[in-house]
């Protein structure tokens, strides 16, 4: 085995002779306009900070943009697939039907973003609805609030365009997964200034488990925009999703990932009733705006709200209780579940630009709001308890169970956050950034505060490279944990240093970025021995280096690369061992995919994609009592576009490889899906 600091001082070369010859090659390149779509590689020059108004390349911050066109070339069905391409963001999805991820070692998927407003909600997002991923890598609460350390991701969704188009998909996958898809947009006046979207589809996705349904999902979100005056624009948008699926079933790590005396789980075993299967019911509807307005070249105010509402549903759902000592047999109990939540958030600040002196400012201000109405209440049955022998199962041993252990929850919360963030540029190639955030959280009837500061710099050594250095610091609130004098638990609290280089190309063809960082998350909840109340003592330590690529080498060739090292342990707890490392999180990832498309003669328009992902092992649980093996992911696709048509085959998981997906302790171990292909026919015009 290779000395993982071996490993990574190679990798740390090869990332700054990327930085090297990134430019270089945009350079070298033909410049002529292109008639392919761009699928990766984003202008940073010209890309803002979502609020802010700084560009990416100047934003002392390690910030990743997805596009559209990507997540359609990769074929991408869920968030935790299209997040595999950014360096320090790891897949956590143990559950059918969330987004689950880690940045930098810590869980950020609760924290979720749409359109700059907190989603309130860890459901899967609808990866077609989306026209971008941005993952803000690091604590981010100056400008978003209360979150996890290790950073953010927010999906930028589909908005009106002023030019009348229609794009029609139909796709059929492997299990019988199958998508009809339209994205339609036309304006309704002659003077163009009203003009609307529908975003629609059904997604049925299949699986290769035994008697599981799969995914069944109907979303519709139509938006219209109404330029009111020519410096006065409003967007109001919505979304409906109706899904319906299970959890996925998952293995014991005995059998499946450690040995086991008996052999090897079947990969397609089915763990619950297929007389009565598990079904998961969400309904979840959104509507909201965006009013921007100009007061003049420097100055312009906005105002972002939405309010959403989920009913959720578990109905006859089967959890692991233990695996018996004959390491063949599994003990489940049922569960029903069911959750309302209300959802509001408003956004209202100002973007201005200003000197004072010899110095140029970039002000971002504003005033946040954030409400959540929850509850929630469920039954759990335990007679009598269902053993499943997973080597010969006979499901017949399948009885309704008696709900006689009900549990639940009412949770109202509102949060009241005061932001300012300025850059000041006293020359034009240094530039500091110091902002700050007060915030005032009340959860069901207990008041804390908490602020948190942010300080960078960044300097342009030649145009188009920037270092930068940063310190930030987050929090997170800790509902419904109280400590020993039954007061709120106080929030979990981050604090990161960061330092880095970005280069980003005038022409937009190359953007790359090296950081090195050290995030400590402390004040985390450690139960009282006993009891039922916590203490703030655990601490937990995450440091590395990552590099994100995003290159197009020739007209018809391009290129996105990432590689991460990251060192996740804890530093302090009452439970889990000082040393341990935190589950989730392989020390090594890195990730590779090119396309490469026939720019003339006979078969022009015909294109090839190849790529995939490598994990290192990763600790399957707090207690690092099993690790989930390293392994190594292969997708490819075959594309061709004339005219208005056009084809796409995608198939994933090329080498058929059995891997863990994701596990949430010994006995929750979730198998990833064998090799499958999908086809996609499209009419635009």
């Amino acid at each position: 085995m290779k000395n993982p600091f071996t490993c990574l001082t190679h990798s740390v070369a090869c990332a700054a002779l990327l930085q090297c010859v990134g430019p270089a090659l945009a350079a070298n390149t033909d410049s002529g306009p292109s008639e392919l779509d761009e699928i990766i590689v984003t202008a940073q020059h010209m890309t803002m900070v979502p609020k802010s108004g700084v560009p990416v390349l100047d934003s002392p911050q390690n910030i990743q943009i997805l596009s559209e066109r990507l997540l359609k070339d990769q074929g991408v069905t869920i968030l935790e697939d299209a997040l595999r391409n950014v360096a320090g963001v790891n897949p956590d999805p143990y559950a059918r039907g969330y987004d689950l991820y880690r940045i930098r070692g810590f869980d950020a998927s609760g924290f979720t973003f749409v359109d700059g407003l907190p989603r309130g909600v860890a459901l899967s997002m609808e990866p077609a609805a989306l026209d971008r991923i941005e993952v803000l890598k690091g604590p981010s609460s100056v400008l978003f609030g209360g979150g996890p350390p290790g950073g953010l991701v927010n999906l930028v969704t589909k908005h009106p365009r002023r030019d009348s188009f229609l794009d029609l998909e139909i796709s059929a996958a492997s299990w019988g997964g199958y998508m009809p898809y339209v994205d339609a947009g036309t304006t309704f006046n002659q003077d163009q200034t009203v003009y609307g979207r529908l975003v629609a589809l059904y997604r049925s996705e299949g699986s290769f488990i035994n008697f599981n349904p799969g995914v069944r999902r109907l979303y519709v979100a139509p938006s219209v925009t109404w330029d009111i005056t020519p410096d006065t624009q409003l967007t109001v948008l919505a979304a409906v999703s109706r899904e319906r699926n299970e959890l996925i079933p998952d293995q014991p790590a005995i059998g499946f990932i450690l040995p086991n005396p008996n052999g090897r789980f079947s990969r397609d075993l089915y763990i619950g009733d297929p007389k009565d299967p598990g079904r998961i019911r969400q309904d979840w509807d959104t509507f909201g705006f965006e009013l921007r307005h100009t007061l003049n070249d420097r100055v312009s105010l906005y105002q972002n709200a939405r309010v959403s509402y989920l009913d959720l549903k578990y109905i006859n759902l089967y959890q692991p209780l233990a695996f018996l000592d004959d390491q063949r047999t599994e003990l489940q109990y049922g569960e029903d579940y069911g959750e309302r939540r209300r959802h509001y958030s408003v956004d209202t600040g100002l973007n201005a630009m200003f000197d004072t002196a010899s110095v140029h400012h970039k002000l971002n201000a504003g005033v946040e709001y954030e409400g959540t109405n929850d509850d929630n209440a469920g039954e759990l049955g335990f007679a009598p308890t269902i053993g499943l022998d997973l080597y010969n199962p006979d499901y017949s041993v399948f009885v309704r169970q008696p709900r006689d252990t009900p549990f639940g929850s009412a949770t109202l919360s509102n949060t009241f956050g005061f932001y300012v963030q300025d850059e000041l540029r006293p020359m034009d190639r240094l530039a500091f950034t110091i902002g700050g955030r007060y915030d005032v959280v009340r959860i069901n009837g207990i008041t804390d505060h908490a602020f948190v500061p942010r300080l960078g710099s960044s300097y342009t050594l030649v145009p188009g490279v920037v270092a930068y250095v940063s310190y930030a610091k987050s929090f997170n609130a800790q509902p419904g944990l109280v400590d020993t004098q039954g007061g709120q638990l106080s929030p979990e609290k981050g604090t990161q240093y960061e330092a880095g280089v970005k280069v980003a190309s005038a022409d937009g063809r190359a953007s790359s970025t090296v950081s090195i960082f050290q995030l400590t998350r402390s004040n985390v909840a450690n139960q009282v021995p006993g009891g039922f109340s916590y203490q703030a003592t655990g601490e937990q330590r995450s440091r590395g280096i990552e590099f994100d690529g995003q290159f197009k080498l020739a007209t018809n060739w391009e290129m996105l690369a990432s590689y991460a090292y990251l060192d996740a342990v804890v530093k302090a707890d009452t439970v889990i061992p000082v040393g341990n490392l935190i589950p989730s999180t392989p020390k090594h990832k890195a990730s590779l995919w090119m396309r490469y498309v026939i720019p003339t003669g006979v078969l022009s328009g015909l294109g090839f994609s190849a790529g995939g992902s490598i994990y290192s092992r990763q600790a399957g649980d707090d207690a690092n009592s099993f690790f989930i093996p390293s392994y190594t992911l292969v997708n490819a696709n075959v594309s061709y576009r004339k005219g208005p048509y056009s084809v796409l085959f995608n198939a994933n998981n090329v080498l058929d490889k059995d891997y863990v997906r994701g596990a949430l302790g010994t006995l929750f171990a979730v198998r990833g899906d064998p090799r499958n292909y999908r086809i996609t026919l499209g009419y635009s015009f």
